[in-house]
């Protein structure tokens, strides 16, 4: 959950200039107890992916195109054996979504995505 506004952190005892998410939830010993985060923690630079069926044979894999979620386009990204690694940033890429690779429109193959890697975090200047 991405809080955007003061009164949608009403009761969290948090104030924050920046927008601010939610990145765990623990049930115990309360369910109110969660780890906010922001934006920027949840970067991933890669991931690693697991019982990918292929397509296309020949291609060129250091340079392809990624898509993770259904809604989103496809974003640049190489293959290093396992690893997917994406050429900027991506947000919202967690273990057990499909992840499908392209070469232009062409549909190279897909696995599913076992863990991710955490993009370095920047300081803001």
């Amino acid at each position: 959950k991405t809080t955007r506004s003061p009164s949608s952190r009403a009761g969290t005892g948090l104030a924050s200039e920046r927008t601010l998410t939610v990145t765990s939830l623990s049930a115990a010993p309360s369910p109110s107890q969660f780890t906010p985060s922001i934006r920027a923690a949840l970067a991933v630079s890669a991931a690693r992916i697991e019982g990918v069926n292929w397509l296309g044979e020949g291609a060129a894999l250091n340079d392809v195109t990624v898509k993770v979620r259904s809604l989103a386009r496809p974003v640049p990204a190489r293959l290093e054996g396992d690893r997917v690694v994406f050429a900027a940033p991506e947000y919202g890429v967690a273990p057990g979504q499909a992840a499908v690779l392209y070469e232009g429109d062409r549909v190279l193959g897909g696995g599913w995505i076992a863990e991710t890697e955490a993009a370095a975090l920047v300081a803001a200047a």
